[in-house]
């Protein structure tokens, strides 16, 4: 478990199931995230990411704020299969906008991830359309590498390409 000033990012567990259906049952809100997706297929992303901690020992951690205790999101690592790099992402409810927790929390795990796994890069694949998350990425230190034309299930799908570095990070701790 990981704690700022205002989050607790932790592994998921079975209570963030719902929280987690409502946010990525909204179109609008999951659409650079894979789409909206259905009660079934919300609990198949949903286990799959229980499953990588079980597997690998990390994965995406639930985002909860600590003045209400409520599930806000998700943000870490990701393994997909046959993707370019290890995936660090990141997807916060609505709610949630404007306020700092995607920087806080993407920061938080960033660093726990630099700094107790082996990888020397994370790469944050980022549509085109999601100006958003191309500003978060710079402001967490994220270098832009260029396109990319992303494998199955998203064929044709271009995004831009961002990378974090582990020698980056480290140099830069205080």
């Amino acid at each position: 478990m990981i704690e700022t000033a205002r989050l607790i990012l932790r592994p998921p567990i079975l209570e963030d199931l719902a929280p987690f259906t409502i946010m990525r049952s909204d179109f609008e809100r999951s659409k650079y995230a894979g789409g909206g997706l259905d009660a079934a297929g919300a609990w198949t992303r949903f286990m799959t990411w229980v499953g990588a901690w079980q597997i690998y020992g990390h994965g995406m951690f639930s985002v909860v704020e600590k003045s209400s205790g409520a599930w806000i999101g998700n943000i870490g690592p990701v393994k997909m299969y046959d993707w370019p790099g290890q995936e660090f992402g990141w997807a916060l409810v609505q709610s949630a906008d404007g306020k700092g927790y995607a920087q806080e929390g993407a920061i938080a795990v960033l660093d726990w991830c630099f700094n107790n796994l082996e990888f020397d890069e994370y790469v944050h694949s980022i549509s085109p359309q999601n100006p958003a998350s191309s500003k978060l990425a710079t402001r967490i230190g994220a270098k832009y590498i260029g396109e990319i034309v992303l494998p199955p299930p998203y064929e044709g799908q271009i995004d831009l390409q961002w990378k974090s570095y582990r020698k980056d990070w480290l140099a830069n701790e205080k």
